[in-house]
């Protein structure tokens, strides 16, 4: 760890506490000109640190910049995060991590961003994702199953999300299928997992599951096509959400449910909170639409609708919207 790093580990455990020049170089072993040195340079890159002439320097305690440091030391994983990276900008973190996926990086590293320039969401649709206001974060497994399985995944990461909503933040989170959180019938996160096959074993080489939820904002904020939908978890949460605690808590759920839970338990809590059953929706398949009800998600986590012929269908992939009522 840096000297930089090592500063800023401790101004974030103190936040909101004032702290000496002096203290800091007794307690990190390093020069007073060293700590000057790399507060201002931390003070360039964003942080809120606020500096108290002849008295010392603190973390503005409302501050919620993404930190590696803060994310680890609140995770309580055995692989998962181990290797984790934040960055201030990237393109895709889902593109960044399928170039070091394909590097041999090791199973259970993470990457996160303030914003993404590029951020894409099912079928290459953009995913708008401003600096600070959410958590843009990917994740790299290695798991030994066939393709055909990798909707379990998502379904994983999903419940994850959701349970981890409702156990921190009291929300009651609904999910659609396949891989959308909505919260009020607004969706605030998506996620999309993508996958690379092993052309000789026919095994899965990697899957990498991207994760964009919107956290604090205003929906005043959002670009006008998606207005209407979509939303953040503050305007919902009756408290304070902490970036770097709930990007932990999900990863530390995550990993729980992906090595010790029978996936009959995970179907049973993805359709628990089911946002679709019962509804009338548009199922978009093969270029074409066609009008249908949902059903019920079956026991592998696919769709099970009725189309307007009265004709049964079980979808495991494809896309599906919400009719909206006249």
């Amino acid at each position: 760890m840096s000297n930089k790093e090592k500063i800023l580990a401790c101004l974030e455990l103190n936040s909101g506490k004032l702290m000496s020049g002096g203290y800091l170089s007794k307690e990190l072993g390093v020069s007073r000109t060293a700590v000057w040195k790399n507060i201002q340079g931390l003070i360039d890159e964003g942080y809120p640190i606020i500096s108290v002439a002849n008295k010392g320097y603190y973390l503005d305690e409302n501050s919620d910049i993404l930190s590696e440091y803060l994310i680890k030391e609140n995770l309580d994983t055995k692989f998962i995060g181990k290797n984790l990276e934040v960055h201030k900008s990237v393109g895709s973190t889902n593109d960044m991590m399928k170039k070091l996926a394909r590097d041999d990086s090791k199973e259970g590293m993470v990457l996160l961003a303030e914003e993404q320039t590029k951020g894409r969401g099912r079928r290459g649709r953009e995913f708008h994702s401003p600096n600070g206001k959410g958590i843009y974060m990917s994740l790299m497994l290695r798991p030994d199953m066939e393709p055909d399985k990798a909707l379990n995944i998502t379904i994983m990461a999903a419940v994850a999300e959701a349970l981890v909503l409702e156990e921190q933040l009291g929300l009651r989170p609904k999910i659609k299928w396949v891989n959308d959180i909505f919260l009020r019938d607004k969706k605030v996160s998506g996620i999309l997992t993508e996958a690379s096959m092993e052309m000789e074993s026919g095994k899965l080489e990697y899957v990498i599951i991207g994760i964009g939820i919107n956290v604090s904002g205003s929906n005043e904020s959002l670009p006008d096509e998606i207005k209407e939908i979509a939303s953040f978890v503050s305007e919902f949460a009756q408290v304070p959400v902490s970036r770097n605690l709930l990007a932990a808590a999900i990863l530390n759920k995550f990993e729980d449910i992906y090595m010790n839970w029978d996936f009959k338990d995970v179907i049973r809590e993805y359709k628990k909170r089911s946002y679709l059953e019962g509804k009338e929706v548009t199922v978009i398949k093969g270029g074409s639409e066609y009008g249908a009800k949902v059903l019920d998600i079956d026991d592998k986590g696919s769709l099970v609708v009725e189309y307007e012929s009265g004709e049964k269908d079980v979808l495991s992939s494809g896309e599906v919207s919400v009719r909206k009522r006249p």
